[in-house]
């Protein structure tokens, strides 16, 4: 593809996090939608954060500490396998944004702060009694934003 401008004048929303729907949703961005120079991709993580007084109350300071740093670790390997990947296809205008609390909410939010274009979701893959019980991270966004979202089911291929 052949660049077309130096600045990118496009913003797109990557929701990213360690499954490999996630990593496929990306991958099928890139193949089917990207444009090379136009587009300026955020890469959005959202780390849910066990609540700090239940947690540190229930397992005690060291215990705590050992779950913050399982969570920082995590998200660690998210940027690195997302980031990697951007270096390997020589990606420019690519960050990676954390953001803690629930994972819609945020998506919504950061979507509308940083004006993108369109938001790119991978599924999960919840069963569909797992997707009532727990909701889906994909509902919320469809129903709360008036963004589009370009969704990419679990089996799209």
């Amino acid at each position: 593809m052949a660049e077309v401008s130096q600045n990118p004048s496009r913003t797109v929303l990557v929701a990213v996090d360690n499954s490999e729907y996630s990593l496929e949703a990306f991958e099928w961005f890139l193949a089917n939608i990207y444009m090379k120079g136009m587009d300026e991709i955020i890469l959005l993580h959202v780390a849910e954060q066990p609540h700090v007084p239940f947690l540190a109350d229930a397992l005690g300071i060291e215990e705590w500490k050992q779950e913050v740093k399982k969570v920082e670790e995590h998200v660690r390997a998210v940027e690195k396998k997302f980031i990697d990947r951007c270096k390997e296809l020589e990606l420019a205008h690519v960050t990676f944004k954390l953001e803690q609390g629930k994972p819609g909410e945020k998506i919504c939010e950061v979507a509308l702060k940083d004006k993108v274009k369109f938001i790119v979701l991978g599924s999960r893959g919840m069963g569909a009694i797992r997707r009532t019980v727990l909701g889906s991270v994909s509902t919320y966004v469809i129903h709360h934003t008036k963004i589009p979202v370009i969704f990419c089911p679990k089996d799209h291929n």
